[in-house]
């Protein structure tokens, strides 16, 4: 005999219809199904583009370029005044250095130079990026720059001293290795200074480049960082896409 009531559907069959996807991909069906279902952002365009997520792409490709516009301008210049004084100073000194302190910074150069570089590149492009919607940038911003590097870099250049220490037969292991890495990051905050304060005329050149370098970088970064004239220029193009629409 064949019933009249209606047949209700099979679930099982509805969920497996298509087959087995893998977690990855239901996941993303999910993702697909909730997103149509909430509220767009407020700053979207009509074509779909976010101008949030457009700004940041934006945003962190120039960072990108003015790291290394600032490392890259740092590293140079700093070691090629390295290598001119250097024929120029007698017996080339150039880095300072303290009473009975082992030369390691003479022996390995352009190593404590890529170090300041890098840290240098980081604080000057952030810094670039924090001000770049002033009209001008005040000199004690850009010696702040410099300052801030001293500071950070005294540090890693200490833990660096002590790495090619244990590498000239010193070396230790256990506990004591990081023993020597602590007193090492602790001797370089209290002497890192004081190190570069007797590099002369080494560290006169540096602030004279240093200066020059960063003003520039800031000025590269102004109009490019403008956020108000960016989220104007987005937001026309939307204004634009919506009349093609009608």
């Amino acid at each position: 005999m064949c019933s009249l009531q209606p047949t209700k559907p099979n679930k099982q069959r509805r969920i497996t219809s298509r087959g087995w996807q893998p977690p990855l991909a239901l996941c993303s069906r999910c993702f697909y199904v909730i997103s149509n279902l909430s509220p767009r952002p407020t700053l979207a365009l009509a074509s779909g583009v976010d101008i949030t997520q457009t700004f940041g792409k934006k945003l962190m490709n120039r960072a990108y370029k003015l790291f290394l516009y600032f490392a890259l301008s740092c590293f140079l210049a700093a070691s090629a005044g390295y290598f001119l004084l250097r024929m120029v100073m007698q017996d080339g000194w150039v880095f300072g250095a303290l009473y009975r302190m082992f030369l390691y910074h003479w022996e390995h150069p352009l190593q404590y130079i890529l170090v300041i570089a890098v840290i240098y590149g980081l604080i000057a492009a952030f810094m670039a990026i924090r001000f770049s919607d002033r009209p001008e940038i005040s000199r004690w911003i850009i010696f702040s720059v410099m300052a801030l590097t001293i500071v950070v870099a005294s540090p890693i250049g200490g833990i660096m001293w002590v790495i090619h220490d244990m590498q000239a037969g010193y070396f230790t292991e256990g506990s004591r290795f990081w023993a020597s890495i602590r007193w090492g990051t602790l001797e370089g905050i209290k002497l890192g200074w004081l190190v570069i304060l007797l590099s002369i005329p080494y560290n006169v050149f540096g602030l004279i480049v240093g200066y020059f370098v960063t003003s520039y970088g800031f000025a590269l970064a102004r109009p490019a960082y403008s956020p108000r004239s960016s989220l104007q220029s987005l937001s026309a193009a939307g204004i634009h896409l919506n009349e093609k629409a009608k």
